[in-house]
């Protein structure tokens, strides 16, 4: 628990990042780590579903590193906005950063998704931790 630890320290320092995105993101890797443990642990589930729990808990974790450096980025283009040349990269910078929220809900709902497909297969103490993956899940979205 020490890692979660020291990124709910990182989150609640007064520092521009991480932020928002990267707090849904997170969320989005843990509910996508639950259903890898879930599906893991269940002799009804397919290899592939684990695989695919997975893989959405990676690309969780790579868009929230995405978010924070698109916020940075943005951040760090706003001193040049007063030429037109630095405007632009401004605003460039904002329509990318704007753009990975908008991935980090669409994982959430794949996400979301896999665990709908998984739950008639789970069974026991394990649906519990599909169906909190499932509320995680619709909140990061």
């Amino acid at each position: 628990m020490n890692d979660l630890a020291g990124w709910l320290d990182e989150l609640a320092a007064p520092r521009p990042t991480p932020g928002a995105g990267g707090a849904c993101a997170a969320t989005v890797a843990t509910a996508a780590a639950l259903l890898a443990m879930a599906t893991g642990s269940s002799d009804r589930c397919e290899p592939r579903s684990v695989a695919e729990a997975e893989r959405l808990r990676r690309r969780a974790l790579e868009l929230g590193e995405e978010d924070a450096a698109a916020y940075r980025e943005v951040l760090a283009t706003r001193p040049d906005a007063a030429s037109e040349e630095g405007a632009e990269a401004h605003a460039r910078a904002w329509d990318h950063a704007s753009e990975v929220p908008l991935r980090i809900c669409e994982a959430a709902a794949v996400t979301g998704e896999l665990g709908v497909a998984v739950l008639p297969q789970v069974a026991g103490p394990l649906r519990g931790e599909v169906l909190t993956a499932l509320e995680l899940a619709a909140g990061a979205a």
